[in-house]
């Protein structure tokens, strides 16, 4: 992920990370989330950033916190699908000019002429071109609304690895059945609170997928289209809007 996307993301999902982690979201303030907090009023110093969320009072209580940051960030532009090839020339191009897969960390040349690896249609291999992927599954919240161009769920990856996932949930993989050039996986999961088969991203991208998965849960907390659609077991969907899972 580059700077651009991930200087959005990383203030409130620092402050969020109390908000859907384990434990009773009640709880008194840990220790742990005392240094979050510090580590939040650090990264709002930023000049970038810090105006954006000026509004927000990162000590309130995790009900109320995140609250406040749906409030924010839940009305915000929505792109066509076609356009989201065109947002990927500043939000995951890197400085070299390439575009890099957050499945498998290949690079490809931006856009599709000159040389661009932007997906034909064609079938492929690993490395040969890039699509766009839903990282929370389209199937998961019905294929329509904001969620389904959300630049910060929808990213470029390795079309090959992309169509191997599917809609499959992450997770730790014990015996691995499909493995990326970089490592990521996809096989039986190690975890018996998670679905049977899981990819597995390779570990310098954990992270970026993680603070995606705060940010939809955060962004999207009222939505009630993902109620009877999610088959995924990271996020807790009911009636009343979705968070992420117990574990």
């Amino acid at each position: 992920m580059t700077m651009n996307k991930l200087l959005l993301l990383i203030p409130f999902i620092l402050s969020t990370a109390a908000i859907v982690s384990c434990g009773n979201p009640n709880n008194d303030e840990t220790d742990d989330n005392k240094d979050t907090n510090s580590l939040v009023k650090e990264t709002f110093t930023d000049n970038s950033i810090k105006t954006y969320y000026d509004s927000i009072t990162i000590s309130k209580n995790n009900p109320d916190l995140k609250k406040s940051l749906n409030s924010l960030i839940k009305t915000h532009k929505t792109l066509s699908y076609g356009n989201l090839w065109t947002a990927y020339k500043t939000t995951d191009t890197n400085s070299d000019g390439k575009i890099y897969c957050v499945y498998t960390g290949l690079s490809f040349n931006y856009g599709t002429t000159n040389g661009g690896q932007q997906d034909h249609g064609y079938d492929g291999t690993e490395g040969q071109y890039y699509n766009r992927e839903h990282t929370s599954p389209k199937s998961w919240f019905g294929g329509s609304g904001p969620e389904y161009t959300d630049l910060f769920n929808v990213y470029p990856t390795d079309k090959y690895i992309n169509a191997q996932r599917g809609n499959m949930d992450f997770g730790e993989v014990g015996t691995a059945t499909i493995t990326s050039s970089n490592g990521s996986k996809i096989g039986v999961s190690k975890r018996s609170d998670n679905v049977a088969t899981v990819f597995e991203i390779a570990d310098e991208f954990k992270g970026d997928i993680a603070r995606s998965y705060f940010y939809m849960a955060t962004c999207y907390m009222n939505s009630t289209s993902w109620y009877g659609k999610c088959g995924s077991k990271i996020y807790s969907v009911t009636p009343t809007g979705i968070n992420l899972s117990q574990h």
